[in-house]
């Protein structure tokens, strides 16, 4: 019987690297060969053999557990009962580093929600990583990456401004050290988190206007609806600083507070704050307003009007007293006339400048004799730009002794 001839090899080729703990070493078969021999050494002239295996008919064999960062070299001889051929060529081939263990993943946890969109990240330390590598997207399945970047020696990580109410996806791996005998690892799986919803938005102050004067002591604070807001706190104070808070209103869930008994001729600061169950919102900027003397008989009654009106004076008829209520859509100066059938005037209330809102004014011993008269208001608006210039309308009033 013919001795076979030297086996070809066939795979890995000579000198591949990168090859992790398994490898399948693969050879053409010979003529006449009835088994082969295979030995693995990790030197060139075998002689520290890993494997020394003979095989019937086989042409390959897997080997496992090799050793990171190691050099390898394997040659094969075919036999048949007439004898063995002669050894191929050693081939030699290296294995990869060994890979870092990918951290534990402390928080967020999976699936954890209500998280700051000022997420803190943190992990437990790897053995031999000298760094971490940290991805955040918004979707696991698409190339749509948030953050991808190296954290050096520490285990936490914080990322600023993230949307509300988004859901988000990171996961982390290590890095080795320079110089290292180790790879870096693969990514950890990826954990999911969910951030918390959008805080309203901070209030605008609507009335009364910045720096307004002549206020009612009886002075209704409106301002607009927060995006997001259930409720709105109110604090008035007498310095801008809010150190002398007089007046401090929480879980109003309207847009308006009606403050009665305020002291006359005193300037006031107010401002409000949004809240949901998110968190707040910040204080609104700060409004100052000045309330009328003492002997002003101007009241603001609640509630928001549309348009301009001039309301029947009450009592009608009247002895000495009588109450005036009008209604101003936008920031008027003001000026109220009373005249007698003959068009003389008899009294002029003027130099109001109010905001938009129902008013009163009460008429005291006006000193009138029996009879006919008429009251005028005169309302002038300041910004025009908002479409309105001016009203003007007279009612009948009746004075009985």
């Amino acid at each position: 019987m013919t001795i076979p001839g030297t086996p070809q090899l066939s795979s890995p080729l000579n000198k591949t690297q990168g090859i992790f703990d398994s490898v399948a070493l693969s050879w053409f078969p010979t003529e006449f060969a009835d088994s082969y021999r295979i030995q693995l050494s990790s030197d060139s002239l075998f002689t520290h053999v890993s494997l020394d295996s003979t095989l019937s008919t086989a042409t390959s064999v897997s080997v496992h557990n090799l050793t990171p960062s190691q050099k390898y070299f394997w040659h094969v001889c075919a036999i048949n009962d007439s004898g063995k051929s002669s050894f191929t060529s050693a081939r030699e081939f290296s294995t990869a580093k060994a890979l870092l263990n990918y951290p534990a993943s402390l928080v967020p946890q999976n699936n954890s929600m209500k998280v700051s969109i000022d997420v803190t990240f943190k992990w437990l330390q790897t053995v031999n990583a000298g760094s971490y590598e940290l991805q955040l997207t918004n979707s696991p399945n698409i190339c749509d990456l948030v953050l991808d970047t190296v954290i050096v020696n520490d285990t936490s990580f914080i990322k600023q401004g993230l949307e509300y109410s988004k859901v988000y996806y990171w996961h982390i791996r290590s890095l080795p050290k320079e110089n290292s005998t180790f790879a870096a690892g693969k990514f950890s799986e990826w954990n999911s988190f969910t951030t918390i919803g959008s805080p309203p938005t901070a209030p605008i102050l609507s009335s009364p206007t910045d720096e307004g004067k002549n206020i009612s002591i009886s002075a209704v604070l409106r301002w607009k609806s927060s995006a997001y807001a259930d409720k709105y706190e109110v604090r008035i104070s007498t310095d801008n600083n809010f150190t002398q808070i007089i007046i401090d209103t929480a879980d109003i869930t309207n847009t308006q507070l009606k403050i009665n008994n305020l002291l006359p001729s005193t300037t006031y600061y107010w401002s409000v704050i949004a809240f949901n169950q998110n968190g707040n919102s910040g204080w609104s900027g700060t409004r100052k307003f000045t309330t009328a003397g003492r002997n002003d008989k101007l009241t603001q009654i609640d509630g928001e009007i549309g348009e301009f009106e001039l309301f029947q004076n009450y009592p009608n008829p009247f002895n000495a007293n009588t109450v005036i209520r009008f209604g101003l859509p936008a920031e008027c100066n003001v000026k109220i006339i009373i005249s007698d059938i003959l068009g003389k005037y008899k009294n002029v209330i003027h130099d109001l400048k109010l905001d938009t809102g129902i008013y009163e004014i009460q008429l005291n011993e006006l000193s009138l004799a029996s009879g006919v008269y008429f009251y005028t208001i005169v309302a002038e608006v300041i910004d025009q730009t908002m479409g309105q210039r001016g009203y003007m309308q007279t009612k009948k009033m009746i004075m009985i002794k």
